[in-house]
């Protein structure tokens, strides 16, 4: 089980930009926003409301149910973000990352991964290959020799002439002596 207010994932809203800021630690054990701002002649609370950078969950929605009732000022995002929850989104808060670092290292750390799986996946198939080349020049190396030493012997033995088929033909090629047979025999 583990706590939105330790993932790095929880943020508020800032009320000038509307960026999704990391809020401080004091706000994260308690609740209570820390900055108040004033806009035109609305006030504006920092981070009244906790939000979920990846969607993990509706920590608004949460808030909203939780508030109809309480009615502390803090006790409803603190009820909801420390709330023991199961959550497959969860990351450890690095102290001074946003939200969004936070997920852009969590990408990285992902794109790693991937690259050394895809890298070892690589490799496996570069030896299946590099073992099936060397097979296959093996097989030629011995065709040659073959091939070489047939060369050879017919060299030696010019006396034997190999007779080869027609496309028309299909007796194999028969080798036979070039003299007659001893006239005794036949």
């Amino acid at each position: 089980m583990v706590k939105c207010a330790e993932c790095g994932y929880l943020g508020v809203r800032h009320p000038h930009t509307y960026e999704l800021v990391t809020p401080d630690e004091r706000q994260r054990e308690t609740g209570i926003p820390t900055g108040i701002f004033t806009v035109g002649d609305k006030t504006t609370i920092l981070g009244d409301m906790p939000i979920c950078a990846v969607g993990a969950c509706d920590l608004r929605k949460e808030c909203e149910q939780t508030r109809k009732v309480a009615s502390e000022l803090g006790k409803v995002p603190c009820e909801v973000t420390h709330k023991d929850r199961e959550c497959s989104q969860f990351t450890d808060l690095i102290p001074g990352l946003t939200p969004k670092e936070h997920i852009e290292m969590n990408l990285l750390q992902e794109q790693r991964i991937w690259q050394q799986t895809n890298q070892a996946a690589n490799d496996r198939r570069q030896q299946s290959d590099s073992a099936r080349n060397f097979r296959v020049n093996f097989l030629l190396v011995l065709v040659s020799i073959a091939a070489a030493i047939a060369s050879w012997w017919v060299a030696l033995h010019p006396g034997i002439v190999v007779v080869q088929s027609t496309p028309a033909a299909t007796a194999p090629a028969i080798p036979f002596r070039a003299h007659a047979a001893p006239s005794g025999r036949l």
